[in-house]
């Protein structure tokens, strides 16, 4: 029956097989050659995604093909890779613009390549990311266009107030508000790095 299917002349009919979680994988397999770019489309899963399969959309000929994997919320690390170094900007674009999904977070190395891109747009917007990595924000500091720099700025400035906010509001003691927001800021990457604190010697004493 699911092959009988894989080979119907409707693209719709063969694109609900694709979306069926319960298709066998050499038919999914058969269908990531399928002519059709919704089909293929169809295959991306929104939990549960085979990875090399993952890889292969990334990598597809239609740019509607990737930029739905980019959209995907669960996207692998390496098919991140890839969509930060794809051809087509409204692609990489894509990859940054994730609606805030608490269950995402670009990974560092994307968010690297992505702080170097050659479009001004997308570094502004990677600035205002909001899980935004230590090693992109100091590339985006950076930055040749003040305009990125600024809206990085912002968007730092924007964290701490919030971090601000959940402090007053918290019900917690003052050690625990303190180790609460200390965590949030570090986990938003809203600290600076540390520095080395050398012993003062007796002569600077």
């Amino acid at each position: 029956m699911q092959e009988a299917l894989a080979a119907h002349k409707s693209a719709k009919v063969r694109a609900r097989l694709a979306a069926n979680k319960a298709v066998d994988s050499d038919i999914l397999r058969q269908l990531l050659r399928d002519p059709e770019p919704d089909v293929r489309i169809a295959l991306l899963r929104d939990w549960w995604m085979d990875r090399d399969m993952e890889l292969e959309l990334a990598q597809d000929k239609n740019v509607n093909v990737r930029f739905a994997v980019a959209a995907n919320q669960h996207v692998g690390t390496a098919a991140q890779l890839l969509l930060a170094n794809d051809p087509d900007e409204s692609v990489r674009a894509r990859l940054i613009e994730r609606d805030s999904h608490f269950m995402f977070t670009l990974h560092s190395r994307a968010q690297e390549i992505l702080a170097q891109d050659v479009e001004q747009d997308i570094r502004e917007s990677l600035a205002t990311y909001p899980k935004l990595k230590p090693s992109a924000q100091l590339l985006l500091a950076k930055d040749d266009e003040i305009c990125v720099r600024i809206a990085l700025a912002r968007a730092t400035r924007t964290g701490m107030e919030v971090a601000c906010a959940r402090m007053h509001n918290c019900s917690c003691c003052a050690t625990r508000k303190a180790a609460c927001i200390w965590r949030w800021l570090k986990t938003a990457g809203c600290l600076p790095q540390p520095r080395r604190c050398w012993p003062r010697t007796r002569w600077q004493a």
